[in-house]
C-alpha cells in the first residue's frame, strides 16, 4: 500500500493585489507577512478606457415593423471583456512563477468583480495554492495598509490575534501572530 504524500508548501507566499486597470504582485513569507517586496506590476490601458476609446464603430441599430429602432448590445460587456484579457496576463505571470516553485501561496486582494475574474481564469494546481481571497479595492493604497488588511484577515482566517500593539496610538508594531 502507498500513500500519497502532500509535498511540502514554501513560506514564499505571493500576494496579488489587482483592479481591472492595474495589478501589483508582492512576496513575503509566510505566516509573519511582516514585509511585502513588490515583484511586478501590470498595468491595462483598456482597463481604464471608456468603451468608445476602444471601439471605432457605435452600436448597431435595428428596428423591425411596428417596433422602435433598438441599439444592438454585445452578450458580453467590454469591460468585462477587457478585465478577462488583464486577468488572464496576471495569471499567465503567477503560473509561471508556481511552475518555477517560486512560492507555495497565493493570495488575491481585489474587487468583487475582478475577484470573480481571477478566480475563473486560475488552473486547478494554482487554486490549491490559494490561502486567502480578499474582496477589497486595495491596489491604490500603500503597502503598509496592503500588509495590515492581509495579517488582519490571515490572523482571523487561522483563529490568531496579532500581537504588539502600542496603547499609545493603537498601530500594531510587531507582525507576529500568536494562537489562542
Amino acid at each position: 500500500m502507498s500513500y500519497r504524500r502532500e509535498p511540502r508548501k514554501l513560506d514564499e507566499t505571493w500576494i496579488l493585489v489587482a483592479d481591472r486597470a492595474n495589478a501589483i504582485i508582492y512576496q513575503s513569507m509566510w505566516p509573519d507577512l511582516n514585509f511585502l517586496q513588490e515583484l511586478q506590476r501590470f498595468h491595462a490601458e483598456a482597463g481604464v478606457a471608456s468603451p468608445e476609446e476602444l471601439v471605432s464603430d457605435r452600436k448597431g441599430r435595428f428596428s423591425a415593423y411596428g417596433i422602435p429602432s433598438q441599439s444592438g448590445d454585445r452578450q458580453t460587456s467590454l469591460r468585462r471583456k477587457t478585465a478577462t484579457e488583464f486577468a488572464l496576463e496576471m495569471i499567465a505571470r503567477i503560473e509561471q512563477g508556481r511552475n518555477t516553485n517560486q512560492f507555495g501561496r497565493l493570495m488575491i486582494v481585489a474587487p468583487a468583480q475582478m475577484l470573480g475574474i481571477l478566480r475563473d481564469t486560475v488552473s486547478s494546481p494554482l487554486r490549491k495554492t490559494i490561502c486567502l481571497t480578499l474582496c477589497k479595492e486595495l491596489v491604490d493604497a500603500d503597502v503598509r495598509e496592503i500588509q495590515e488588511q492581509i495579517q488582519h484577515a490571515v490572523a482571523g482566517k487561522l483563529g490568531l490575534e496579532l500581537v504588539g500593539a502600542h496603547a499609545s496610538n493603537g498601530k500594531h508594531d510587531s507582525r507576529r501572530f500568536m494562537n489562542h
